[in-house]
């Protein structure tokens, strides 16, 4: 991962954090844009396996991702920016997808992609 994209995955959690805990549905404003950068982060890292994981990851993720994005869409949730900019909550989690599968990386899934261990034979 990128420097870029570690503070814009932090600037992610910590505005999902801060402005879902003021919301009356905490959990929902809270754990379903996590849930949704999480997917698209293991979404991702599945695609470094074998051919099975890469289905079955893939069925995984975009399930998480699905159910996530429809309890946020039914919740009405807002993210309202200095009153003038307003994300639905499904967009706000759709935005967390994408964010989690563009930031995860090879070295941050598995150590054997780490430098230290390239070219050594387990």
């Amino acid at each position: 991962m990128t420097r870029g994209f570690l503070y814009i995955s932090l600037f992610y959690f910590f505005t999902t954090v801060l402005v879902g805990w003021t919301t009356i549905e905490w959990a929902v404003a809270i754990f379903c844009p996590l849930f949704m950068w999480g997917s698209g982060a293991g979404m991702r890292g599945s695609l470094y396996a074998e051919f099975g994981a890469k289905i079955i990851g893939s069925i995984i993720g975009l399930s998480c991702a699905a159910l996530c994005g429809y309890l946020l869409f039914n919740s009405n949730y807002l993210i309202i920016f200095f009153d003038t900019l307003i994300i639905q909550g499904y967009a706000w989690g759709v935005i967390g997808f994408i964010l989690g599968f563009i930031a995860s990386n090879k070295t941050l899934l598995s150590t054997q992609y780490h430098s230290e261990n390239v070219g050594k034979d387990d």
